[in-house]
């Protein structure tokens, strides 16, 4: 009885503060749960779309002149895999917007309506996109941040038969490789163009790698039966047909996750790591 009756004389005295840490506390938490509560809501988003982009549990991009049908077999064939899904796309090494050059692995796909495309002003996505026309390209949101892109930006390839010109015709959400924390980027061409970009750009053992060139991208599914890790099954497929050692570089939907997420995680746990020393102290 005591204790209480200190309690209400303390909280009567300083009303003050005590209306003060309780208006505090009431802050924190409301903040941590809408960060929690936004976190959650993007790894949602994330999910729903590789779910629309058929996005694989690990994704291998391939010179298409080293593609071995031994390995698409092999791939086939393996206990750890549910299913493969074989992409055709041309890949390149260097771009230009304006006098901005890009310099990282890029690739070229066809535009099947996959993927959200963002309204001009990069807050909600358009409910019926528009087709590409030739000479068209749809990009990563990524891109008006990173590089300045804005919609009517022209984007000029190198290929084996002279530059190629693309005006943007919008943004899209690439969940797999269109955060600004991954360097590659898939641009996205109407099917009039990359078809006429895949026939024309031949192999050729002399070009550059700077040059555009056919590839393929295999998405690779992982059983639900599987007991291996992404890293695991990696080294497991490599040690049976190579893919890993033949590929221009792999990327697992969970490693493409994580560094979507980064900053959103980052908030969070600094927040929860604020009221944690709150309490304690």
């Amino acid at each position: 009885m005591e204790i209480l009756t200190l309690l209400k004389a303390n909280i009567r005295h300083k009303k003050g503060a005590f209306v003060s840490v309780i208006l505090l506390m009431m802050m924190i938490t409301l903040s941590f749960s809408v960060t929690v509560s936004n976190n959650d809501n993007v790894l949602d988003g994330i999910n729903r779309s590789h779910k629309t982009a058929d996005t694989g549990d690990l994704a291998a991009f391939i010179d298409e002149s080293k593609l071995d049908d031994n390995i698409l077999k092999s791939l086939s064939e393996d206990e750890n895999i549910m299913r493969i899904r074989d992409e055709r796309a041309m890949a390149f090494l260097s771009y230009k917007i304006g006098e901005r050059e890009g310099k990282n692995p890029y690739f070229l796909l066809k535009w099947d309506n996959s993927l959200s495309v963002f309204d001009e002003k990069l807050m909600e996505f358009k409910a019926a996109p528009d087709d590409l026309s030739e000479g068209e390209v749809y990009v990563p949101a990524a891109m008006k941040t990173v590089y300045g892109c804005e919609i009517g930006s022209e984007i000029t390839i190198n290929t084996k038969i002279g530059e190629e010109k693309f005006t943007v015709k919008g943004f899209v959400e690439d969940p797999f490789l269109g955060s600004m924390s991954i360097g590659i980027k898939q641009f996205f061409l109407s099917e009039s163009d990359f078809e006429r970009l895949y026939s024309e750009n031949t192999d050729d053992e002399n070009a550059a790698f700077s040059l555009l060139f056919p590839c393929r991208i295999i998405h690779i599914f992982q059983a639900e039966s599987s007991g291996l890790s992404v890293t695991e099954l990696k080294k497991e497929l490599n040690r049976k047909c190579g893919i890993v050692d033949t590929a221009l570089f792999t990327q697992s939907r969970e490693s493409s996750d994580e560094i979507t997420t980064i900053f959103t995680e980052t908030g969070t746990k600094m927040l929860c790591v604020y009221v944690i020393l709150l309490i304690l102290l």
